[in-house]
């Protein structure tokens, strides 16, 4: 029967949905003070957090902004996840060392994913 798969196309998407925030933030020195009182008075309404950052993976700055939130015990109660552009050589006329719109979409995906499995921590 059509509503059948309807309805259960319908249970499926809605078991997929979090409320998640991306934060892509150019302040590399600290973490954003905006940011950091956003989190800690209104981090009950977000379900999941997704860092991008536009920076090589091992040399991307908000991991740094990464370690310290959850050195202050502000990630903790959050499933977050990071993700930044490819670690590799960039040859003339490619962008595959640039963070794409696929891959922050693929990030919140998985974030959402380990959301709804219990897991607080990206893998």
């Amino acid at each position: 029967d059509d509503d059948d798969d309807d309805t259960q196309h319908a249970e499926d998407d809605a078991n997929n949905i979090a409320n998640v925030i991306v934060i892509d933030t150019p302040y590399l020195s600290d973490i954003p003070a905006q940011l950091k009182y956003f989190l800690q008075n209104y981090g009950s309404r977000i379900d999941c957090l997704v860092f991008a950052d536009m920076c090589k993976e091992g040399q991307n700055p908000l991991n740094g902004s990464i370690a310290k939130l959850q050195n202050q015990n502000i990630l903790q109660r959050f499933c977050w996840a990071s993700c930044a552009a490819q670690f590799t050589y960039n040859p003339l006329g490619k962008d595959l060392t640039f963070l794409s719109k696929n891959d922050v979409i693929e990030c919140v995906q998985r974030v959402v994913k380990q959301y709804h499995q219990g897991d607080r921590v990206s893998k």
